[in-house]
């Protein structure tokens, strides 16, 4: 099996993340902070494109790393503490 993921898919997977985690949830929340309508719809789309980038970026080091895990790309970049932390 090849271990090859697309952007469309990798685009699926983050989008329906941040959906099914934080839209019913917290736009209540979000609203009431900002007040408007259209903040509110400014900060969620801001939100979804951080969450984009952030899950490039884990693939993009995925991709050049030949370790498996979250816990080792942490102790291979910021070293053994954050690993050992986020585990």
């Amino acid at each position: 099996m090849k271990r090859q993921i697309s952007f469309g898919q990798a685009l699926a997977t983050v989008v329906g993340s941040v959906i099914g985690a934080g839209v019913f949830f917290k736009i209540g929340t979000i609203t009431a902070q900002t007040g408007s309508s259209s903040t509110t719809i400014f900060v969620w789309i801001l939100a979804g494109v951080i969450s984009i980038a952030s899950g490039l970026t884990i693939s993009e080091i995925a991709a050049s790393l030949k370790i498996n895990g979250v816990i080792k790309y942490l102790d291979y970049t910021y070293g053994h503490v954050w690993g050992f932390l986020f585990g």
